[in-house]
């Protein structure tokens, strides 16, 4: 089974639903403290530079607690609490690749495919070097039968980690349902390549060994 990731900051919880009641006073009650320090400071230095670094510094600690937020609302099901909590995020920094990503996990929670889809595209035009983003899309549009789109996000992500073993994995079944569909013999070397990719750097990769022998075996017979 594959899994859509979210990006995680610094919170690993939650289990109940008075706890994201209490992490979202909390933020609050944060945002106030910082803002109150700010202002603290601008009395003190009446530094215009000063002013602007406090204000850039306070959007990058809300940025990064809403993103925390919404991972904790994403852990307890909330969905609707989550994406305002990414939404607040890319409020204060709207290039937030992190943030759309979650948004796009939050989306295909809520069975929105065609957001989500847009969602994971916008954090991959934002960073495009990041695995997580083009494999998260991978995902979607192998689980809605875009094998073809899959498969490409697959190999982006091959040629930026070659040594993720989940990944060609992925590219492999992604490789062999085309060929299957398609009677794509291309397709179906790519697959056991990919396979073969698999177990180099993991031997006991689950069903590794049994999908390449199954794609050796379709090769041979069409031989």
């Amino acid at each position: 089974m594959m899994h859509i990731f979210i990006n995680e900051a610094h919170l690993n919880i939650l289990g109940w639903n008075v706890m994201g009641k209490a992490l979202k006073l909390c933020t609050i009650v944060f945002l106030a403290v910082m803002a109150t320090a700010a202002a603290q400071k601008i009395g003190i230095w009446g530094d215009r530079d000063a002013i602007l670094q406090i204000k850039n510094d306070l959007e990058a600690q809300a940025q990064r607690v809403y993103l925390d937020l919404g991972n904790a609302f994403m852990r307890n099901a909330q969905w609707e609490e989550a994406s305002a909590s990414y939404n607040a995020a890319l409020t204060y920094e709207p290039s937030y690749a992190q943030a759309m990503n979650n948004q796009g996990v939050v989306a295909l929670k809520q069975q929105k495919p065609a957001s989500a889809a847009a969602w994971f595209e916008s954090a991959i035009a934002q960073d495009p070097g990041e695995a997580l983003y083009r494999y998260n899309r991978g995902i979607l549009a192998f689980e809605t039968g875009d094998f073809n789109t899959a498969s490409a996000y697959f190999k982006s992500v091959t040629q930026i980690e070659p040594q993720n073993a989940h990944a060609w994995f992925d590219l492999g079944v992604a490789l062999g349902l085309i060929a299957k569909k398609f009677g794509d013999r291309n397709a179906l070397l790519a697959s056991r390549d990919a396979f073969m990719s698999v177990l180099e750097l993991e031997p006991g990769f689950p069903n590794a060994k049994q999908n390449l022998l199954i794609t050796q075996q379709i090769l041979a017979l069409d031989g």
